[in-house]
């Protein structure tokens, strides 16, 4: 393991939190990424391991797309590195567009997988198979 910055290893829990849950709707619809943040507050729980020799990252992203402040800063570092080591520019923006598909392609697999019998795309294929 290589230390991530003055002589400490880097540590993080990442997290995706549904923007529409109960407990997050009503406050959601004001602020952005509150839920992010809210998920984020878990910083406290692992202080001990700043203690230890750690830098703890609690990335936390919504999934309705807004990402926490936390999350930003680690995938800057995680960029900001990728450049050091490969010279490629815009590896930043790469993994900050990778971590977005991935995001919406966890969202809906979550929401199509709350309907029964539901098939992805399945309007598509009922438009498909209709006969002129």
């Amino acid at each position: 393991m290589v230390p991530l910055s003055r002589g400490k290893f880097g540590a993080w829990d990442v997290t995706c939190v549904d923007t529409m849950a109960d407990s997050y709707i009503g406050h959601s619809h004001g602020t952005v990424a509150y839920a992010a943040n809210e998920a984020e507050r878990k910083k406290e729980k692992y202080r001990h391991l700043e203690e230890d020799n750690f830098i703890f990252y609690p990335a936390a992203f919504e999934s309705m797309g807004p990402w926490g402040e936390s999350a930003k800063q680690l995938v800057a570092e995680i960029g900001r590195r990728i450049t050091e080591k490969t010279g490629e520019k815009r590896a930043t923006q790469y993994l900050r567009q990778r971590i977005s598909i991935e995001n919406q392609r966890g969202s809906a697999i979550s929401v199509l997988g709350t309907y029964e019998g539901c098939r992805p795309l399945n309007e598509v294929f009922c438009v498909l198979s209709a006969k002129h």
